[in-house]
């Protein structure tokens, strides 16, 4: 009886330590329809986790700022399509790595393979938008792979990808899509509209692929 209790003891003991010791996926979030919320990594699914927006999945949003943040040590994988027109400031995709007095390094990758039509789509009326940016004080470490799909941005003042003077990618830039820059006046070729496709203001530790 004694050998049998301690049996038991050891299974439950294993039992637990496998418990421990699985990765926990539960925060990650799995976008698979249509949905009209941003989303950031650090708060994916009730805490930090992976968002992966599938090729039938979309975020529509209509506000200032990104439709996906990547604030954490996570990864975000775009297969289909965010929408955030006629809107000043609007972003598509944000990778934030802190402020001046809070830099953080984030270990996390940005991937992009899309076969929508648009698959960051920045148009209509207002300025000062973003397709995607790399910005703050702080590192990613990671790739950025934006292997396909099509960025378009409309308005003056906007950028197709942008990163920021004081950012570092510790890693891999790949652009292998297409970026649409339209300025406020679609037939206006001055100066002054202040549109740029990609602008990599950081560093970039790794081989920068355009």
């Amino acid at each position: 009886m004694k050998r049998s209790f301690l049996k038991r003891g050891l299974l439950l003991s294993a039992a637990s330590a496998t418990l421990l010791s699985a990765p926990a996926y539960a925060a990650n979030l799995e976008i698979s329809s249509a949905t009209t919320t941003a989303v950031k990594t650090s708060t994916a699914n009730n805490g930090a986790g992976d968002i992966t927006i599938d090729s039938n999945g979309s975020i529509t949003i209509t506000q200032s700022g990104p439709a996906v943040t990547l604030d954490s040590s996570n990864n975000v994988n775009l297969n289909g399509s965010i929408s955030n027109k006629n809107t000043s400031n609007a972003q598509g995709v944000l990778i934030d790595t802190g402020t001046n007095t809070t830099p953080v390094t984030l270990t996390g990758d940005f991937l992009a393979i899309s076969t929508a039509p648009t698959t960051i789509d920045l148009s209509g009326s207002g300025t000062g938008k973003t397709g995607i940016g790399i910005t703050g004080n702080g590192t990613l470490t990671g790739n950025f792979n934006f292997n396909s799909g099509t960025i378009a941005v409309q308005g003056n003042s906007s950028t197709g990808i942008g990163m920021s003077p004081d950012t570092t990618l510790n890693g891999d830039f790949t652009f292998d899509g297409t970026i649409v820059m339209t300025p406020t006046t679609a037939n206006d070729t001055s100066a002054a509209t202040g549109i740029t496709g990609i602008a990599l203001g950081g560093d970039v530790t790794g081989d920068v692929n355009l």
